[in-house]
């Protein structure tokens, strides 16, 4: 029903009219013919809006670029409205590049995202006005637009009007159905929150005044790579302390290093509250026991909160000169305690190899101590300790099992 025609601006025409093949209500539909009155589009028109309700009574014209914006009466909300829609030359209602997806871009010290997007609707030999380049932009966080001068580009009507971008890289246009771009971030996602980042692809023509601006989408960038462990951990004796020193890492974002003592060799720093930490490449023992054998190792973390592996162990025997590598590895049984979230109490039960000196302690996770449940000489087997956790606040806390030699610290949460 009443169709409605407009010059395609190269000796063809577009049609438009409303149209009930898809059952009670009408739709909106168009049709494009070349000079000779062959069809350019899907057979039988394109449709313009399929909408509920009825969509009536079009109107057209020419969009100066070989395609057509098209309004008609609405009823989709049960009022008389009005709604508009450009076809361009080919048919398609959305002929602007689009942003598929913003990622992070894997096993690097983060920094960059890759943005994938799908090309504009001319990015081909054939079009007219073919797309030549493509500009990616960042927006601007709103603490950094406030600083910046009112002059870069603003975003489109479908972001917030005024909104500041900056702009990245451009991309020659080679007719790729898909482009990839390595895009540069502010700062990167961790443990402590995620920072998102809002882009936009712009697809250009020659004419400077015809171009395509994309729909925003946003990704962030993780740091994903740890640091190296520290390399060559060394210790000496100074003023009856136990001086450890090693090498710097190289990393640029390095946050620091964590000490770690045990009782026994190839511990696992996993289930261990640290030492101490530093910055530097040095750390004194001065807590230590004449006769006592000490292991110490080290981890490397960023500021990011990715952790090294632990490096080489140290031995250390307090009173003597001996420093030495640790090759072998020992174990004693601990397990987690149970119930575990606890309200009123739980049980940890542990295993001896044979006659010890038993100390089991509660920290919080400041290190502060909690409570001493043992610190008494046993005997050998399976042990079943009872703790009444009703006095602990909720939280997360951890028990540390020391027998002679043989050391666990295992986590325990207090739940009301």
């Amino acid at each position: 029903m009443n169709p409605i025609i407009a010059s395609d601006g190269s000796g063809g025409a577009i049609i438009t009219w409303y149209d009930a093949r898809n059952g009670t209500n009408w739709d909106i539909y168009a049709q494009r013919v070349n000079s000779s009155g062959t069809v350019q589009w899907t057979a039988n028109g394109v449709a313009i809006s399929t909408a509920t309700g009825n969509q009536q009574y079009p109107t057209i014209a020419s969009d100066g670029q070989e395609g057509a914006i098209i309004t008609w009466y609405d009823y989709r909300n049960g009022n008389d409205d009005i709604y508009a829609q450009r076809a361009d030359k080919y048919g398609n209602l959305n002929p602007n590049p689009h942003i598929l997806s913003v990622k992070d871009v894997t096993n690097d010290q983060g920094g960059k995202v890759r943005l994938t997007f799908q090309r504009g609707v001319d990015d081909t030999l054939t079009s007219a006005r073919p797309i030549v380049s493509y500009g990616v932009w960042r927006k601007i966080p709103p603490a950094l637009a406030a600083q910046r001068a009112k002059t870069e580009f603003r975003a489109p009507a479908n972001d917030t009007l005024g909104v500041l971008y900056d702009f990245i890289v451009s991309v020659p246009a080679v007719q790729s159905p898909k482009y990839n771009v390595v895009a540069p971030t502010f700062e990167d996602s961790s443990s402590s929150g995620i920072h998102r980042l809002t882009f936009l692809v712009t697809a250009h023509t020659a004419t400077p005044s015809i171009f395509y601006i994309s729909p925003a989408e946003s990704g962030y960038s993780v740091d994903n790579l740890p640091p190296l462990p520290p390399a060559n951990l060394a210790g000496s004796l100074a003023s009856g302390n136990f001086v450890l020193h090693w090498n710097p890492n190289p990393e640029d974002d390095l946050a620091g290093y964590e000490v770690f003592r045990s009782f026994v060799p190839g511990f696992n720093p996993d289930t261990m509250i640290a030492l101490g930490s530093t910055r530097d490449t040095s750390f004194t023992d001065e807590d230590l026991a004449e006769g006592k054998i000490y292991y110490y190792a080290l981890r490397a973390s960023d500021i990011h909160g990715n952790i090294s592996l632990k490096s080489s162990e140290l031995q250390f025997i307090a009173g003597s000169t001996s420093v030495d590598k640790i090759k072998k590895s020992t174990r004693f049984a601990v397990y987690q305690n149970h119930p575990n979230p606890s309200s009123s109490g739980t049980v940890i039960k542990y295993e001896l190899p044979g006659i010890e000196h038993v100390s089991v302690r509660v920290y919080d996770m400041a290190g502060r101590l909690v409570a001493t449940l043992v610190d008494e000489e046993q005997d050998a087997g399976v042990k079943l300790l009872e703790v009444n956790t009703g006095n602990l606040p909720s939280g997360i806390y951890s028990y540390r099992l020391i027998a002679g030699q043989n050391v666990s610290v295992k986590k325990m949460v207090v739940l009301r």
